[in-house]
């Protein structure tokens, strides 16, 4: 110590005395210089460890030690002394000593430890700390088994013992799993000394290592391929278990020469391609060597070898890897004999695409030959109305086989066994000697049957490799065989279509009748002359400006969407539609139009076009010779509603010579029908009752029954007379059933009213025959029918016209009521009844019709007495010439007559309101009818939503379902309908049977696309009496009609619902 002493003299001192809990309780000496701070603040500091240098603080933090501690850090050295409750520190600042002797404790990279003979920590470097991770607080003075974890395989009291015995004693220790101390411990001056290190990464690197090792050893003796190590005398020095296995050995490989292990091929290219490696190439060498195992088997074994350098790196030795790639060869093997089967099939397939049989049949069979490693094949094929001959063969067969397949003498099986038979031995029949087996494979079956391929082989495993092969090869003759004759097919009907095609576009330019021709997208795709002169547009332009082409023809009556509508007709010979088109000047022509969709192939496809034709409305001229007079016009129409109300023979007898007159344009016209009553007479003029002498007699009868017959003076139209009278034969036969006037007399004779039928001037046509005026009088008029002024008939006649309905008191406390309907040329027929005092036109309840012998005798009765009308209406127009200008007429009269029946629908409806039969109505029967009549319609039925149980409603279940079936013929054809049935909480309100405040049921309807919304009532019959029926004056009379049996309809103001409202049961 003394030289210590001398060697670095101490410059300042510092004497503290520290208590645990109350901190420093004196400070004397240099304080400032040894700590850095005041002794007066040492003292009063609160915290003073932190003003004091941290290895101090560390040793004083733990409390006060049990031993005197010596202290030397930086260029502080000292002691401390503990006693009783507190210690005390004594600390030196040694000049030069913070240069020379701070390294060897803290700044060491090994772990100092110093023990005292009882085993007491008495010094302490940084490094143990940072090993064992120990927190700041200074072990020293404290035992080293409460501070270090045990060594392995020792005890600290031990290696204490151990080393005070003057041994040095090595130690590992273990803090945790992945870390490793290993140390040495001696003894040293008085105590012991020990030096520790931290191994943990070199502990790391040998665990790896000796899992490689286990991993490698693992997978050594797991692989399948053989693994060994040899050196230079081709001893083996590593073997595993797979490489005994694969030459059949199992232990004591180690030490043996190679070349009593493996055979002698493989030895021979293993020795060859080692001494490369030997003699310093250092590439990796392979081969694969085949050999017959010692049982007979073939192997193949791929060897391979790479060079590695022993640890004196003065010698080599070799790897070699022996995988067992018998399999793997023989799928390469077979492999490469499919390749070349495929390649000859490829050739046969190609032969075959390119032949032209069955001129090449010989080189074919040549190809199936090689195809299908045959020693010989023929070709055979059906000659039609012949037998199968001989078309080509080759191999050893050639010369001896006959021309016809039956004289092969094979079993009859062979013609009807599909897709191949193999024969051999006595089945062979003559090729028996010639083949040891033969395959015969059919081109088809039965009728089908186009021929045989056979093919024989040396034996039957070489036959049965060659099945599918043949089958193949057999199908595709047959194929080829079919494609020349389809072919051949194909190429007449591409020529017969291509005239078709050129028939069809030479007829719609010859045709004079203006022709168009639309594709599916509306594009022109013909346009002939006709259509030229009367648009004004050439056939170039319009095929260039087909939107220019569908403005002009179809924008007058609402574009494509009509055009649709109007083709669905189709060619069902229904009356034409009529519209004016506008040209292209910007004139207007009125048009007679039909048009059909049909299919029709354009190019290369066959699409779906629209044809349209033709025939310009124009005003007859004087010097035509097919026109009708004026006269003729108004006698035609007069003729007309004459003939729909007859109801007797002598009214049938003038309607048809009024008939006859105006459609001929004869001066006089002589009808005589023979009836049960007796011969009946009638004749009609044009002009002058002077007759020309010029008489033309028709007989009027169908097949050898003759009705009577027809005479007109000035004929002019013989062909169309003659198929008048045949016309009217039918309507005399039919008379009592198809009368429209016999079917209104009895309905208002049932209902106790008198009617009249009149002209727009008032000139009586029909009338009750009991009457007080005793029935129709040709000269009378409707005025003096029911006994009123001549001037309010003809004003009430006219207000009808104009009105749609009108009424006028006959003077003695009754109403006449009159209802108008347009005739083809600009007639009217009206119909005129009377009517109880008081009745209103707006009202339905009350009249005399309403009863069950009025309006209902009138709904089961018109709609057949008007679809027959509109019968005869189109077959008028069928007998006129296709440009008489009163065909367009009439077909509008049929397009009124439809409306006129639905008219009568509506009636029918509203009588069955006033009616309605008791009981009660199911729902879920009510949906099943109007699910099965959209189903019947061809309209997608509606999505049905059920809310709570089904309930029973107060309603007559048939006019809920035509409700209900109107609502959905609302949504369209493909339109989306839901009805969903809820119990609602609401009360109809004043309702006219006293229902009001009862439970509703309400169905409601819904569309995906809004439609018109419910108009007006007023509005609704005012458009029903003009005929007009859309969706929004439906559903107005579908409510009017509900709200007659106490129910109630609500459209939706969007237009996308309606609700039906229904009192519950």
């Amino acid at each position: 110590m003394a030289d210590t002493a001398a060697a670095f003299p101490a410059r300042s001192w510092a004497r503290l005395v520290y208590r645990p809990g109350s901190g420093i309780i004196q400070a004397l000496g240099d304080c400032d210089r040894v700590f850095g701070a005041s002794a007066r603040s040492l003292v009063e500091s609160r915290d003073p460890l932190r003003l004091i240098p941290a290895r101090l603080a560390s040793v004083l933090s733990s409390g006060v030690p049990e031993s005197p501690i010596l202290l030397s850090f930086g260029n502080l050295t000292g002691v401390v002394v503990p006693f009783a409750v507190q210690a005390e520190i004594i600390l030196f600042e040694v000049e030069g000593q913070g240069d020379r002797t701070g390294f060897p404790m803290d700044d060491l990279g090994a772990g100092v430890l110093g023990l005292d003979r009882a085993g007491m920590i008495r010094l302490w470097n940084s490094t143990m700390s940072e090993m064992f991770s120990l927190p700041d607080e200074s072990p020293l003075g404290r035992s080293i088994e409460s501070v270090l974890p045990p060594p392995l395989l020792q005890s600290w009291s031990g290696v204490v013992a151990s080393a005070l015995d003057g041994r040095q004693v090595r130690v590992e220790i273990r803090p945790s799993q992945n870390k490793r101390i290993e140390g040495t411990f001696r003894m040293g001056g008085t105590g012991i000394v020990g030096t520790l290190f931290d191994t943990s990464d070199g502990f790391e690197i040998e665990r790896r290592l000796r899992t490689a090792r286990r991993m490698n050893q693992t997978y050594l003796q797991a692989v399948r391929a053989g693994i060994v190590l040899f050196d230079q005398d081709y001893r083996l020095l590593v073997a595993n278990r797979a490489f005994g296995a694969l030459f059949n050995l199992r232990e004591g490989l180690i030490g043996m020469p190679l070349y009593d292990i493996v055979p002698r091929e493989s030895f021979a290219e293993l020795e060859k391609l080692s001494r490369r490696l030997f003699d310093g190439e250092q590439d990796a060498l392979s081969v694969t060597v085949s050999y017959t195992d010692k049982d007979g088997t073939g192997r193949s074994v791929l060897q391979t070898f790479r060079p590695v350098r022993s640890e004196d790196e003065e010698s080599f030795m070799v790897v070699g890897v022996f995988e067992d790639v018998t399999d793997q060869m023989n799928v390469i093997l077979e492999a490469d004999r499919c390749r070349a089967s495929q390649e000859e099939m490829a050739a046969l397939m190609k032969a075959i695409s390119n032949s032209r049989l069955p001129a090449n049949a010989t080189g074919l069979a040549e190809q199936a030959c090689r195809a299908l490693s045959a020693t010989a094949s023929a070709i055979y094929l059906f000659e039609p109305y012949s037998t199968t001959r001989l078309a080509g063969c080759s191999g050893s067969w050639s010369a001896f086989l006959p021309d016809d397949f039956s004289e092969l003498r094979l079993p009859p099986s062979v013609w009807n066994t599909s897709p191949w038979s193999m024969l051999t031995g006595p089945e062979l029949g003559l090729l028996r000697g010639r083949v040891e087996c033969c395959c015969v494979f059919p081109m088809g079956q039965g009728s089908a049957n186009r021929g045989f391929l056979v093919a024989g082989f040396d034996s039957p495993e070489e036959a049965g490799k060659s099945l599918h092969a043949g089958s193949m090869a057999s199908d595709l003759i047959r194929s080829k065989l079919e494609t020349s004759g389809m072919s051949s097919q194909l190429e007449q009907m591409t020529y017969l279509l291509e005239k078709q095609r050129r028939f069809f576009r030479d007829a719609i330019s010859m045709f004079d009748t203006p022709v168009a021709v639309f594709g599916e997208d509306w594009r022109v795709l013909h346009w002939n002359r006709a259509m030229e002169n009367l648009t004004g547009c050439p056939a170039e332009t319009a095929k260039k400006r087909s939107s220019m082409v569908i403005d002009m023809l179809f924008g007058p009556v609402g574009g494509v969407a009509s055009a649709r509508r109007i083709a669905r007709r189709g060619l069902s010979g229904g009356a034409p539609a009529s519209w004016e088109i506008r040209r292209v000047d910007g004139t207007a022509v009125s048009t007679s139009w039909r048009m059909a969709r049909v299919d029709a192939a354009e190019g290369d496809v066959v699409e779906s076009v629209t044809l349209l034709a033709g025939i310009p409305e124009q005003p007859c001229s004087e010097g035509d010779s097919g026109a009708l007079s004026n006269e003729g016009f108004d006698s035609l129409g007069r003729s007309l509603i004459r003939l729909v109300s007859a109801r007797s023979a002598a009214q049938l007898a003038e309607a048809l010579a009024l008939a006859a007159s105006g459609m001929s344009g004869g001066a006089s016209a002589v009808v005589e029908i023979d009836s049960p009553d007796g011969a009946v007479r009638a004749r009609h003029s044009l002009g002058s009752d002077e007759d020309t002498q010029s008489w033309s007699s028709f007989p009027i009868q169908m097949g050898s029954v003759q009705y009577g017959s027809l005479m007109v003076d000035g004929v002019s139209h013989g062909a169309l007379l003659a198929d008048f009278t045949r016309a009217a034969a039918r309507v005399i036969e039919n008379l009592d059933e198809t009368s429209l006037g016999a079917v209104v007399s009895a309905v208002f004779a049932g209902a106790g009213s008198r009617f009249a039928v009149c002209d727009h001037n008032g000139k009586l046509i029909d009338a009750d025959a009991g009457s007080e005026s005793g029935g129709r009088r040709a000269s009378a008029t409707v005025a003096q029918f029911f006994g009123v002024a001549e001037e309010l008939a003809v004003e009430t006649i006219r207000a009808a016209i104009k009105q749609g309905r009108s009424a006028m008191d006959d003077g003695r406390g009754g109403t006449v009521v009159m209802s108008s309907l347009g005739i083809p040329g600009g007639s009217n027929v009206v119909f005129a009844w009377k009517a109880p005092s008081g009745t209103r036109l707006d009202l339905l309840s009350g009249h005399p019709l309403s009863g069950p012998s009025g309006l209902s005798a009138i709904a089961a009765a018109l709609p057949g007495a008007i679809g027959r009308l509109r019968d005869r209406l189109q077959g008028i127009s069928r007998l006129l010439a296709g440009d008489d200008p009163v065909r367009p007429e009439i077909a509008s009269a049929c397009l009124e007559a439809s409306a006129l029946r639905k008219m009568s629908h509506y009636m029918g409806l509203f009588s069955r309101c006033l009616n309605p039969c008791d009981g009660a109505c199911r729902a879920g029967e009510v949906l099943d009818r109007v699910v099965d009549l959209c189903v019947r319609r061809g309209r997608r039925p509606p999505d049905l939503y059920i809310e709570g149980d089904i309930p029973e409603i107060d309603i007559e279940p048939g006019i809920l379902t035509e409700i209900l079936d109107l609502l959905c013929e609302a949504g369209g054809c493909g339109g989306q309908v839901e009805i969903r049935v809820r119990h609602s909480t609401q009360a109809l309100m004043a309702s006219p049977s006293g229902r009001s405040g009862m439970p509703l049921v309400q169905f409601a309807v819904s569309w995906r696309t809004a439609r018109a919304a419910c108009v007006p009532l007023g509005e609704a019959l005012e458009s029903a009496c003009r005929g007009v029926f859309d969706t929004g004056t439906e559903l107005a009379l579908a409510g009017l009609a509900l709200r007659m049996c106490s129910c109630d309809l609500s459209p939706g103001e969007d237009g996308l619902s309606a609700t039906v409202s229904i009192p519950r049961i």
